[in-house]
């Protein structure tokens, strides 16, 4: 019998490491365990300001639906897709803040924000130690700066906080694929020594001072040994993961340097592209996407590609205006044309139990209804791939029975083994 091969097997020689492409060896015996180690893949898309559903709406319901006009370009994915219509953020007070909540179900309003624990986090603490990055995180904001952190980003820590994501595609590649050289390594050592020396010093003089205070500030003091704790376990995975080499790719084929301002097709699937990849390499296996801003302004998505100039979020609200109606038409079909990409480069790579696609869930949707109402009730979502804990190739109409969102995320966790009752701010399952 051939001997197994680790999942992560390079081939080494002077200064070069190479990643091997999925082998037989490295697969599980699964005739005689009965269990497959296929790794699991979450990725969520979320998309800006809600959709115009004069076009997006399916036509019929269960497995006998029609995709609407803006779904199109789904066709040759549809038995792999559903689309869930009335699942809503009931709880939520503030219209843009839609992202910050989507994957969280968090119950705040403006005057009293507090997030909690996404999803795609959820997840991350549950197996995200298997990969050299528990998660990755993406954003189509491409200001400056960062610095509109509570709109570009799906991901929150469990103490509520958000992770920012990466806009540019360079840094992205290098991050994931790039090894850093001896100098700049061995400073990497020696930094991670040095906070872990001042976080030890830090946790034992919190405790020695909790003794002292009140339940009001040892309730404060447990939040920050949260995010103290967070940081260590940040630094314990990056000393874990220092001595193995990254998995090794050609950047050929990857637009690294395209302009989203004169280019969003391009830029938008090579993000797509670099999640992928970072599947395939089972460099991460839980990914997010923040494909536009909400809220338009600077670092919002430019639709000169597909010959819409006007500012996505205004159009959003001139909902009695025919012309604006078309472009968020075709602002939609761009979106879902995007998804339709990603989950077709998924379907294409063989994982011998089945494809990429087959052993991922891939949830994409808004937080917001419609821009124009500020309306968080009936969202656009779809979920695509084998990994979905409903049936696909369906249209599953729960308007008017007012379940949250947040009830299909007990259902996906429970279908990655992650066993909970509760999430959010949901009152069951799906």
């Amino acid at each position: 019998m051939p001997n197994r091969l680790d999942r992560r097997t390079f081939l080494k020689g002077t200064g070069v490491s190479l990643a091997l492409p999925m082998l037989d060896a490295m697969r599980p015996a699964v005739a005689s365990t009965g269990k497959s180690e296929t790794p699991k893949r979450f990725a969520a898309f979320y998309v800006p300001n809600g959709v115009n559903w004069d076009y997006y709406t399916p036509e019929g319901d269960g497995s006998d639906w029609g995709l609407p006009q803006s779904l199109k370009g789904l066709k040759p994915l549809k038995q792999h897709v559903s689309f869930l219509s009335g699942l809503s953020h009931p709880s939520l007070g503030t219209p843009h803040f839609g992202c910050d909540n989507w994957l969280t179900g968090a119950d705040f309003h403006i005057s009293n924000y507090q997030n909690s624990i996404s999803i795609d986090q959820r997840l991350a603490e549950a197996f995200g130690d298997q990969t050299r990055y528990p998660s990755l995180e993406l954003t189509g904001d491409h200001a400056d700066s960062l610095r509109y952190g509570f709109m570009t980003t799906l991901a929150w820590s469990r103490a509520g906080k958000p992770i920012l994501g990466e806009n540019n595609p360079r840094r992205v590649f290098e991050r994931l694929f790039v090894d850093e050289g001896a100098s700049d390594f061995e400073r990497k050592l020696l930094r991670l020594k040095r906070h872990r020396s001042i976080l030890d010093e830090l946790i034992e003089q919190s405790r020695a001072l909790s003794n002292r205070l009140g339940p009001a500030d040892r309730a404060k003091l447990e939040e920050y040994f949260t995010s103290v704790r967070e940081v260590e376990r940040r630094i314990q995975r990056a000393e874990q993961w220092a001595h193995v080499p990254k998995a090794k790719l050609d950047a050929e084929g990857l637009d690294l340097n395209v302009n989203p301002d004169t280019r969003l097709d391009s830029y938008v699937r090579t993000m797509m592209d670099l999640l992928v990849l970072s599947f395939q390499t089972d460099t991460t296996r839980i990914g997010t996407y923040v494909i536009a801003r909400e809220g338009g302004g600077t670092g919002s998505a430019n639709y000169k590609a597909i010959g819409v100039t006007d500012d996505h979020h205004k159009l959003s609200h001139q909902n009695k205006n025919p012309e604006s109606r078309e472009k968020l038409r075709l602002i939609d079909t761009f979106h879902v044309d995007q998804l339709s990409y990603f989950l077709s480069r998924l379907s294409e790579i063989d994982e011998g139990d089945g494809s990429l696609l087959d052993n991922s869930a891939v949830l994409f949707g808004s937080g917001l209804s419609v821009g124009w109402s500020h309306n968080h009730k009936d969202l656009p979502i779809l979920l695509a791939g084998g990994l979905s804990p409903l049936k696909q190739g369906h249209h599953y109409n729960l308007l008017g029975k007012r379940i949250p969102l947040s009830n299909l995320f007990v259902s996906l966790l429970n279908k990655y083994d992650v066993e909970v009752e509760r999430f959010g701010t949901s009152t069951g399952n799906l």
